[in-house]
């Protein structure tokens, strides 16, 4: 038998192997001490020296070839015996465990707040606005200086403000050689990322965490905020309060009262307060309102000339509004929760009630 005859024979017979011991026999068979191999090579002995060489190349190639093929079917065997135990054994850790016939699986549900964060986008976005993120943790210039909050204000001061630390990194922007990283106040931030980085039409919301050294009934150190944002030609304040009370009383309720007020925030101009009636007491008084029937809920406005110019965007051809409100405080409004603090405390009998 020649050695193709002999490699043919082998590739047949490697073919119904399927179990490790039939593999090992085959082995011994054409590769063992007293192997088909072993006597085509003792074969060789009456051969020239030339014919020997070739035909020793020849014969170490087939070798080769044997132990590589065999290597591998015993891969796909183990693999075969595995993928068998792992169907036999398959557990679905999801399968609830009955007790006396009654599953003892409890049902999970969206946390209120996810689930108020999923309905403010959804009614947004039937609104023809797109959803965007940004980064908590972000830079001062981006944070303050961009959207017009000067270097002496309060709200840079590490009383209102959680500060991380300042790297030594120069600013494009301002040309300072550090940079003060911080977790981000509002996510008015994202105003002059997107708008560097877009050109108008403008229609976004930015809905995230943000983070304030505030404490009480009302206000959490860390809590929801979303920013709206609308840039084109033709945008006005009317646009801006018909679009405020549209999305009042989506996300409130149609009997929402909602009340503006003149006020200030330096990246818009004119500015707004927006209050609603509140949802606790219903406008007669009560600790969360202060007695006053009103919650202040968002604070909204023309966006400011200079935001425009420091994103790249031409105030005298395009205008835009904006308008940012905590999530927090939605939420605590159109489920009548009473405190803040227990929409993180985790506390199942108040979580089932949703």
């Amino acid at each position: 038998m020649n050695l193709d005859q002999l490699k043919q024979q082998f590739i047949s017979q490697l073919s119904k192997v399927e179990t490790e011991k039939d593999l090992a026999l085959l082995e011994i068979e054409f590769l063992g001490r007293k192997g088909k191999l072993t006597e085509v090579l003792k074969s060789l002995a009456g051969l020239s020296l030339v014919e020997k060489k070739r035909m020793g190349q020849a014969a170490n190639e087939s070798k080769e070839f044997m132990e590589r093929e065999i290597k591998s079917q015993k891969s796909k065997i183990k693999i075969k015996e595995y993928e068998k135990i792992a169907v036999e054994e398959k557990i679905d850790i999801n399968a609830p465990v009955e007790t006396n016939g009654r599953s003892s699986l409890r049902k999970g549900h969206l946390h209120p707040l996810s689930n108020f964060i999923f309905k403010i986008e959804r009614i947004f976005e039937e609104m023809g606005y797109e959803v965007v993120d940004g980064p908590e943790i972000e830079t001062d210039y981006y944070n303050f200086t961009a959207v017009r909050i000067p270097e002496d204000s309060p709200s840079r001061d590490d009383h209102d403000t959680f500060y991380i630390k300042t790297i030594k990194q120069e600013s494009k922007k301002t040309k300072k050689q550090e940079e003060e990283l911080l977790l981000r106040t509002q996510t008015t931030a994202m105003q002059v990322r997107y708008m560097e980085k877009h050109q108008p039409p403008i229609k976004i919301i930015v809905p995230g965490k943000t983070y304030r050294r505030d404490d009480d009934a009302s206000h959490s150190p860390m809590f929801h905020q979303f920013e709206a944002l609308v840039v084109d030609k033709g945008i006005t304040l009317g646009k801006l309060k018909k679009t405020l009370s549209v999305a009042m009383k989506k996300l409130l309720g149609e009997d929402t009262n909602i009340r503006f007020r003149s006020s200030y925030f330096p990246f818009v101009e004119p500015a707004l307060e927006v209050d609603v009636t509140c949802a606790i007491c219903k406008g007669k008084g009560c600790n969360i309102c202060k007695n006053t029937g009103w919650v202040e809920l968002l604070g909204a406005g023309m966006v400011h000339p200079e935001v425009l110019k420091t994103s790249g965007i031409d105030p005298e051809i395009y205008s835009g509004f904006a308008f940012a409100m905590g999530i927090d405080r939605l939420c605590m409004m159109h489920h009548k929760i009473p405190n803040i603090k227990m929409l993180f405390e985790n506390d199942i009998r108040f979580l089932e009630q949703f």
